[in-house]
């Protein structure tokens, strides 16, 4: 019997592997020839979604099949995005409406890992919100589109439902973190992610409740509106309930960004700085990679409304996010300033986020360079070799900061002969670790 089973696996992964190569033969510049592709990658999605990923017998063939199939899909997504091609591109997102809800259906009903009422509202969500990134009148980056039609192509209906099921990322603790890219398939992820760490403009699968350059900019569109609102407020005489500092801060019209070592997390830190400055805010922006301590004193003793770091925290590799302190309160936002914003988020259409920015002609240094003015970079007592300062104003941050955390150091509190002995014992250190990716 096990013969038989392991028998008719091997049967199935060699029909997937003939379909495969019979789809990539075919002539995609054919017009007649693409939705002949769709309905074939569709049928071969279905036997492959349903393949127990866990089989380690045949582990290795699927993860070069599923390889090899993405790849494919990568190569002809632009094509899809073509004016004359979107009687297709419909036609592909019909077919993955369908394989949607069969999804929702085997996750339900088969595996029952999803009650069915909450299955059908990802369902509608995700409909909704993959027809708005793929409208031409909501001018989505082409790069974005075109992964987002790679996973359509892939059949890789789980991963776009987890994109785009649950409409836009909900603003949480201090902000908003999640995947920057993310696969059911373990193999795919890890290809995406090799493909993002080349550069922010990799043709992945990613949606509204991923971290990609339309979420981090809706944020400052949010942030910008409230700042503009309590400007307007504060210029009417309406401050009561306002803390006196962040009322000075807001006045002072500025913010403060900082990145870690997360793939393209400094790419982020300046679209996200590019877009402030547009918009007539200050920018204090850090030149090299930093943490969330180091943002919260810069923002703090700049004056700056708020500060934003482009990071996960402790999460794994392959996510990113935004996370936003006040000025005024040297801390991650309360509960009273994360309603803020999201009712500011509330109010934010695509035509109100800068997604210009964030397509692959726009030179964002031209913005920073024309607003050098107000753009104060944020550094050490040595410049980064290789770097652009774009003609504006460097400041050693650092030097400061050392010597804050110096005076707030336990150790001063120990007796000398204690002391003493800490000094001697000291050694340099080559590296630290910390539980940040970044």
């Amino acid at each position: 019997m096990i013969k038989r089973i392991e028998c008719f696996r091997i049967h199935i992964m060699e029909k997937i592997k003939f379909e495969l190569d019979k789809i990539i033969s075919m002539q995609i510049d054919d017009n007649s020839k693409q939705k002949e592709i769709i309905e074939k990658m569709y049928e071969l999605g279905r036997k492959i979604n349903y393949i127990q990923k866990d089989d380690d017998e045949r582990k290795q063939e699927l993860d070069d099949i599923l390889i090899k199939r993405s790849e494919f899909a990568r190569e002809i997504s632009v094509s899809f995005l073509q004016k004359e091609n979107k009687e297709k591109l419909l036609f592909l997102l019909k077919k993955t409406f369908i394989g949607m809800s069969e999804m929702i259906d085997y996750k339900a009903k088969v595996i029952e890992e999803l009650n069915i009422a909450n299955g059908k509202e990802r369902l509608k969500k995700a409909k909704f919100f993959l027809t708005e990134w793929l409208d031409e009148k909501n001018k989505i980056p082409d790069y974005i589109k075109a992964g987002i039609v790679r996973g359509m192509l892939e059949a890789r209906y789980e991963d776009i439902l987890y994109a785009f099921g649950f409409g836009w990322r909900e603003f949480g603790t201090a902000g908003i973190r999640n995947p920057a890219v993310q696969s059911s398939f373990k193999v795919i992820q890890e290809l995406e992610l090799d493909e993002f760490s080349k550069g922010p403009f990799s043709k992945i699968l990613t949606g509204p409740n991923l971290i990609n350059a339309v979420t981090i900019l809706q944020q400052e569109a949010a942030i910008t509106l409230v700042m503009r609102d309590m400007q307007k407020r504060i210029n009417e005489g309406k401050t009561k309930g306002l803390e006196e500092e962040f009322v000075k801060n807001i006045q002072n019209n500025k913010v403060t960004i900082a990145y870690d070592c997360r793939l393209n997390g400094e790419y982020f830190s300046h679209i996200l700085a590019a877009a402030f400055l547009r918009n007539k805010i200050k920018v204090n922006l850090f030149d090299r990679p930093g943490g969330m301590p180091a943002l919260v004193y810069a923002t703090s003793r700049s004056n700056s409304a708020y500060g934003f770091l482009i990071s996960a925290s402790h999460s794994e590799a392959n996510y990113n996010g935004f996370k936003a302190s006040l000025g005024n309160f040297m801390s991650q936002l309360d509960a009273e300033g994360k309603k803020i914003v999201m009712n500011a988020r509330d109010n934010i259409n695509y035509e109100n986020i800068s997604l210009d920015l964030a397509t692959k002609i726009f030179d964002i240094s031209k913005i920073l360079k024309k607003e050098k003015e107000n753009l104060l970079w944020l550094g050490n007592n040595k410049p980064r070799s290789n770097f652009d300062y774009l003609g504006a104003k460097t400041k050693d941050f650092y030097e400061l900061y050392y010597r804050h955390v110096e005076k707030r150091t336990p150790l001063k509190y120990l007796p000398d002969e204690k002391r003493a002995i800490i000094d001697k014992k000291k050694k340099e250190i080559d590296f630290l670790y910390t539980a940040f990716f970044g």
